[in-house]
């Protein structure tokens, strides 16, 4: 072999030797009770209903606009779990907190099944008065909010007000502990129970629906929750009933 061969070969070599290094692509796998990314463009088509946002008048006067980016994570009910803001005026936060709160989803499925998604929303504000006849004053993802004025709630079909799990979990006054089904601790039946209910105007479950959860594990869920009580969540200074949804977990201990 020629000191030129040679030569090449050992560049040949070099110049491979980093992409054996990386080996494989890294694929994330999510875990079981992980929520899927989903970007907000596919979210924006699963939304249902949205309250606009009230625009602070504190902002208005001090001529602050701008987009507050929130991050959120969806049941799978499509109700807003949990949120969190990413960047914005500070000014401009709470409002775009207190509105998206109230926004409902179609459930995003996943091989045919609900799952929870972790996605971003994006709310604008705006100090143009000129909004089209369809829009209203603060914007959403994906585009300008259309529907009810700011000043009026979302409310379900029933009229009842549809309210997340976590907001609803900060007004709960008495919780009662679920009895582990002994049928089910003897086949080692672990998981979580999603129930949908009724909270009425006192702060009483009213009426309780399974979403999902193992069949063994129901019933003793549903006999828990039926015990909860609440402060009645108030709108505009006066009690509503609320819909939501309430989980509850099961765990064995060794």
């Amino acid at each position: 072999m020629n000191r030129l061969t040679a030569n090449s070969l050992a560049i040949l070599f070099l110049a491979v030797l980093p992409v054996l290094a990386q080996g494989p692509p890294v694929v994330r796998a999510l875990g079981l009770n992980e929520p899927v990314r989903v970007s907000s463009g596919v979210m924006a088509g699963q939304l249902e209903t949205k309250a606009a946002p009230i625009y602070p008048p504190e902002a208005k006067a001090a001529k602050v606009a701008g987009a507050v980016v929130l991050r959120a994570i969806i049941g799978k009910t499509g109700l807003v779990e949990e949120l969190t803001v990413v960047s914005g005026p500070e000014v401009l936060r709470t409002s775009a907190l207190d509105a998206v709160r109230q926004w409902t989803y179609k459930p995003y499925l996943l091989n045919g099944n609900p799952v929870e998604v972790d996605t971003q929303i994006t709310v604008n504000f705006s100090l143009n008065q000129q909004e089209p006849a369809d829009g209203v004053f603060g914007g959403v993802m994906g585009g300008r909010a259309t529907g009810a004025p700011p000043s009026a709630p979302v409310l379900s079909p029933s009229g009842r007000m549809r309210v997340s799990a976590g907001v609803m979990a900060g007004l709960i006054e008495t919780k009662k502990t679920p009895v582990y089904p002994e049928d089910a601790k003897a086949a080692h039946i672990t998981g979580a129970v999603v129930l949908s209910g009724v909270v009425d105007k006192h702060g009483n479950v009213t009426e309780l629906n399974v979403v999902n959860g193992p069949e063994m594990l129901r019933q003793a869920a549903m006999d828990a929750v039926s015990q909860w009580t609440y402060k009645p969540y108030l709108l505009n200074g006066k009690p509503v009933e609320v819909i939501t949804t309430m989980t509850v977990h099961f765990m064995l201990l060794d």
